[in-house]
Parts: structure tokens; sequence; C-alpha cells
């Protein structure tokens, strides 16, 4: 991601300094030691390849059906990472929308998308659910909120109903 990312932002090879700024980077104690086993480490990822794959869409003027997958998979790592990966991916791809909605209104030319966008959608949704989303389907199956234990209310508005996780676990051990 990191080195796409260069790509697009230079148009020079990203493997030429972002592997070796990113092994700088990582190989410092700080970085060594937050990703034992961290699901930020995860977050972190995933965001960040899923970011890219949107900037190289943004870029080329048009979406194939490989940054549709890829995508897909991305965004199934964040949302099954962390609780807060759900609200992280849902922001990420409404800025993507409004942003293509405001190049769109200005002039600028719409970005194009793979000719079967249903067959497209439908692999990503699968890689996405295969990729860490099937945590969130798990979720709603047993707790009737996908970002279980957690609750969502928009302006009072109640979009999932939660608990509190310990209420839940004092349950089940009384039971």
């Amino acid at each position: 991601s990191l080195n796409l990312l260069f790509r697009c932002a230079t148009g020079l090879s990203g493997t030429a300094w972002a592997s070796w700024l990113a092994l700088a980077l990582f190989s410092t104690p700080m970085f060594r030691s937050a990703s034992l086993g961290s699901a930020d480490l995860w977050f972190a990822s995933a965001f960040v390849s899923f970011l890219a794959i949107i900037i190289l869409a943004w870029s080329r003027g048009r979406v194939t059906a490989r940054d549709v997958v890829l995508g897909g998979c991305a965004l199934g790592l964040l949302v099954g990472s962390k609780t807060t990966g759900a609200p992280a991916a849902v922001l990420l791809v409404v800025t993507a929308l409004v942003l293509s909605g405001l190049r769109r209104m200005f002039g600028g030319a719409p970005i194009a998308w793979p000719r079967r966008p249903v067959l497209v959608v439908s692999a990503a949704a699968l890689a996405c659910v295969g990729a860490g989303g099937v945590w969130l389907v798990r979720n709603w199956v047993q707790f009737g909120s996908p970002i279980a234990p957690s609750a969502l209310s928009i302006g009072g508005l109640t979009i999932f109903a939660g608990q509190p996780f310990e209420k839940f676990i004092r349950r089940r051990v009384d039971a």
C-alpha cells in the first residue's frame, strides 16, 4: 500500500523508495513492540490499503474489477480487526463518494466503473466477508447487531441496539 501511494503521488516506482522507508520505520523498537499481535496494526494496514485503492482509482479516472475486489478484502480486514473498523470503513466510502460527486459537479470527468457492476460488487462483498467481515455476520446472528456489543445511535435514533459487554458475560456465566 505504501508503494502504491508513493507511485500515485510521485509517478515513480514505489519499490524504489517506499519499501526502504517502510523498512526503516518498522525496524525501530517502537514499531516492533507495537506489532506483536495488536489489532491496531491490522486496522492501520487495512485502512491504508483501502485508501491506496481509492487514490489509485481516482488518479486513473476509472475503477477496475481488481480494485473493487481488493477494496472488498481491505474493508473486510478493516471491519473485522476492531469495533472502530466499521465506522472507519463507512467514513472512507462516504468520503470517496462525496469527492467523486464533487469532481463530477465541478466539471471533472466521472470515474468509470467496470461493465458488470453487480458481479464485481458481489465478488467484493464475498471478499469482504471472507477477509474479516464474517465477524460482523456472526455478531449480527448471535447478538442482533453487527457491531456488538456496541450500540449505534445517530441523532437519538437507534440503528443497532447494544448492551454493555460485562452484562452479557455475567448473564452467560450465571445461566
